[in-house]
């Protein structure tokens, strides 16, 4: 969709409200697309397509390319242009969406839906803002300027922690419970919706006003630099967050320059650092211990007096005050007295794997292989005659990623006793290594209590982190049929983003329930690990696993199996 053809008109960017935090990257990333792009994270309803949209508006070029979800990796990068190749035989490239969305935005909704190879070659075109093929017989580069604009709904699931990181800006969005601004919200969508030329005469100027504004930033983007202070600034704050590696450094430096760019500083300075942060430091920020102290404290927002719709202003996002670094420890960091008990839980269950891999347990697909045609041989045995199936050729490349394996972990009260949830979370250690080694993924749902929480989306398995297993509410009931409920949800979502992927289901548990739910869908095995034991051991979870049509082992008879 053209957002300037008449047939479909745009909401204007300027007529946006309540959106600040948002307009204010999207418009650094339009001065400056070398920054990376920017995430914009939020429930249904927040305007997230509709300021993509509106922003293309302001570009000269008003372009924007739209990445859909069952996009292949030649849609993206371009490839072969199949009916040169059938007519004249030769090797000629066929752009892809990276050649058309130059000098524009590129839009990818529910971009962590997207494969992750995909997702790796969308950032690092929009960071290098050059594209480079070399497949196919095809060698060839060519220019890739583009504003990426990816967002997507958390509950959907998440991006993996690399790719976060290199999305330059993140904003996420909120639903909105000002009473005000919700009037003032659907006051200018009824008022579009009536009359969209006359809604957007109304703001023609504002719009050019921004346009420009973008436009003369640009120009001055590179004459502006960063003195030792605000180079110091941006240390200060990157150290404090716990960010991995430099480039949330290189990110704030380049943001807090397009802003300065913007309002027509003469020079960048710490202020510019410290409106740009939040978006930068964002999606990088881990979890610290409370030892490592604090962050340094963000400035309010400057109040300009304005209340026009159209007034976007030049106004940072909303303070996060005095608040605690977030930081995600890796299992060889610091570890407490109970996280070394159960290490050493997962000694005892050490993945030697034995016959698991012949009695089908936890087996991947990363071994596997397909077959894709392959053009070029097809065009040598093809020469001069017409194309008929005896001169297809094809070439074996390597299958998708492993097996998602989603472990469904009960906390109740009754896991509490005996030091049962101790060794469940002992044997999740070893299954978690034994994951990463195969390169597969994991995720991870808790229940109990009355409840089911998801601790950890499909991803890969990185670290282990004490809080993913918990215990919930203190123990209480068996809520069986909500965790099942709540990985069902996981293991769908992840069917849509990778459908060839094939999908585990681990149930731990000891089995002290009175539901009995139905079989669980959306899983190609299910596994149920029995923790139930001793002279008053109940026998329920053999029962469930034969109703399931489950594989069925006792957690000491699987540890057993994997020393």
């Amino acid at each position: 969709m053209n957002p300037n053809d008449a047939d479909f008109p745009v909401f204007p960017f300027t007529a946006l409200v309540g959106q600040e935090a948002l307009q204010q990257a999207l418009v650094l990333a339009a001065i400056d697309p070398a920054l990376g792009g920017v995430l914009v994270s939020g429930p249904r309803g927040t305007a997230k397509s509709t300021a993509a949209r509106a922003l293309a508006e302001l570009l000269p070029e008003g372009r924007l390319v739209t990445l859909p979800l069952g996009a292949s990796e030649e849609q993206l990068i371009g490839t072969l242009d199949i009916q040169s190749a059938l007519r004249d035989g030769g090797v000629t490239f066929s752009p892809g969406l990276l050649a058309k969305a130059h000098l524009g935005v590129l839009y990818v909704d529910e971009v962590n839906l997207l494969p992750n190879p995909l997702v790796d070659q969308l950032l690092d075109v929009a960071a290098s803002g050059v594209n480079v093929i070399e497949r196919d017989g095809i060698s060839h580069r060519h220019e890739a300027r583009f504003v990426l604009i990816g967002t997507m709904n958390p509950e959907e699931g998440e991006l993996r922690p690399q790719l976060l990181d290199r999305f330059g800006l993140a904003v996420e969005l909120n639903n909105c419970f000002d009473a005000s601004v919700r009037q003032r919200i659907v006051r200018a969508r009824l008022a579009f919706d009536m009359d969209a030329e006359a809604f957007c005469a109304r703001h023609a100027d504002a719009q050019s006003a921004l346009a420009e504004r973008i436009h003369a930033a640009r120009a001055v983007l590179f004459a502006l630099d960063p003195d030792d202070a605000v180079h110091a600034r941006v240390s200060a704050l990157c150290i404090a967050a716990h960010v991995d590696g430099l480039r949330a450094d290189l990110v704030m430096l380049r943001a807090a320059r397009a802003l300065a760019a913007f309002e027509g500083a003469s020079n960048v300075q710490t202020l510019h650092v410290d409106r740009v942060a939040d978006a930068v430091l964002k999606h990088r920020r881990r979890e610290a211990d409370a030892s490592q102290g604090e962050a340094p404290q963000q400035p309010a927002p400057r109040d300009n007096g304005s209340t026009n719709e159209g007034d976007w202003g030049y106004m940072p996002p909303e303070p996060a005050g005095t608040a605690k670094v977030k930081q995600v420890r890796p299992l060889a960091a610091k570890k407490s007295l109970s996280h070394r008990r159960h290490e050493a839980d997962a000694q005892e269950h050490r993945l030697r794997w034995r016959e698991a891999r012949a009695r089908g347990r936890m087996t991947g697909r990363e071994g596997d292989e397909s077959t894709t045609l392959d053009w070029i041989s097809t065009l040598r045995a093809k020469r001069a005659e017409r194309l008929d199936a005896r001169h297809l050729r094809y070439r074996r490349v390597q299958g998708e990623a492993a097996s998602l394996h989603c472990f469904l972990l009960d906390c109740s009260g009754s896991m509490l006793t005996g030091e049962r949830l101790a060794r469940a979370k002992g044997l999740l250690i070893a299954l978690f290594d034994r994951a990463y080694r195969e390169r597969s993924e994991i995720a991870l749902v808790c229940f109990g209590g009355g409840r089911a929480e998801v601790r950890r989306q499909p991803g890969a398995a990185h670290w282990w982190n004490e809080r993913w297993v918990s215990p919930i509410g203190g123990g209480g009931g068996t809520p069986l049929a909500l965790g099942l409920s709540s990985a069902q949800t996981v293991l769908a979502r992840a069917a849509r983003r990778r459908p060839a992927q094939r999908r585990w289901l681990w149930v731990l548990t000891d089995g002290r329930t009175n539901e009995t739910p139905a079989p669980p869908q959306c899983a190609d095995r299910v596994v149920l690990v029995d923790f139930d034991e001793g002279q008053f051991g109940v026998g329920q979870a053999s029962t469930l696993a034969l109703r399931w049509a489950a594989e069925y082992f006792h957690a000491s008879e699987l540890s057993a199996d994997l020393r």
